[in-house]
C-alpha cells in the first residue's frame, strides 16, 4: 500500500474523520494542505525537530511541539 500523507491529510478533513491532525514533519510541502485543511475548521499540531522548521510552517500550524525537548524521555522509554 502506497501512503500519500497529504492527501490522505485532506481526505479525511473532508470526511469529518478527525478535529485535529497531529503531523510529524519539518517539510514545507505540507503548508497548502494544511492551510485548505484549516479552512475547514480543523486544527493542525505538529511535531518536528527545532532545526528542521521554517518560519512558514511553523505559522501555518495551531500548535508547534519540538520533539527535541522530549527526546530523552523517548530514549528512556
Amino acid at each position: 500500500m502506497q501512503v500519500f500523507p497529504s492527501t490522505d491529510l485532506l481526505w479525511y478533513a473532508f470526511q469529518n474523520a478527525y478535529d485535529t491532525a497531529i503531523l510529524v514533519t519539518g517539510d514545507a510541502d505540507f503548508i497548502p494542505p494544511i492551510q485548505r485543511v484549516r479552512l475547514l475548521g480543523k486544527r493542525i499540531e505538529l511535531w518536528t525537530f527545532k532545526h528542521t522548521i521554517g518560519k512558514e510552517l511553523k505559522k501555518s500550524v495551531d500548535i508547534v511541539n519540538y520533539i527535541d525537548d522530549v527526546l530523552d524521555q523517548i530514549k528512556k522509554s
